[in-house]
């Protein structure tokens, strides 16, 4: 007899699952180490070439800024 509501989940299953989790939170990990350096090379690259002005005094170099994000509905 079996229950097809039922919760349980093999060894085999779980250990993918545990596996599948851990992999997931060490992309993030890297995703955002990244993400951090790559934002601190280009405000360190910003500073250092924010003399730079062209013929009109306006910088050569700037950064765009970033908004929050949001959420977008591409179809109706």
């Amino acid at each position: 007899m079996t229950n097809e509501n039922s919760t349980l989940i093999s060894f085999e299953s779980r250990e993918k699952a545990d596996k599948c989790a851990l992999e997931d939170m060490l992309k993030e990990g890297a995703r955002r180490m990244l993400q951090a350096a790559l934002e601190l090379e280009v405000a360190e690259y910003a500073a250092r070439t924010r003399k730079f002005m062209d013929d009109k005094g306006l910088r050569l170099v700037v950064r765009n800024g970033h908004l929050p994000k949001r959420e977008l509905q591409t179809s109706f």
